[in-house]
């Protein structure tokens, strides 16, 4: 949004609208059409039933919250996400996709992350 805008930095609406528009995409792919017999058929799923990606973020943000801190261990966050049934490779895809979007990010051994929203 801040390129749209001609900006030189970015904002935190800028982030919630790109986090909105990566799960209005992630709605549009699982909504499928198919032909059955010549026809098209919707199937839709309804993909705010299982979002592994923004529970697995609320869970972090939570964690932030929580301790009062800007930075996590990895430990702790892996464990905590664990805990609620999620995989390591559900954490993962959340972990590149939040911080693509600038709203987290590694220190430089991935021993930790940072909130920067």
């Amino acid at each position: 949004m801040a390129r749209l805008h001609f900006r030189s930095n970015v904002r935190k609406d800028d982030i919630d609208e790109a986090l909105r528009l990566m799960d209005s995409c992630r709605s549009t792919i699982i909504s499928e059409t198919v032909q059955v017999n010549g026809k098209s058929e919707g199937i839709e799923v309804d993909a705010k039933q299982y979002d592994p990606t923004s529970d697995i973020f609320k869970i972090i943000k939570g964690l932030f919250r929580k301790y009062k801190t800007s930075t996590l261990k990895m430990s702790l966050v892996e464990k905590e996400v664990r805990t609620n049934g999620f995989a390591e490779l559900e954490l993962e895809i959340c972990l590149t996709d939040y911080i693509n979007a600038c709203a987290l990010e590694y220190d430089a051994e991935k021993k930790e992350i940072s909130y920067l929203a």
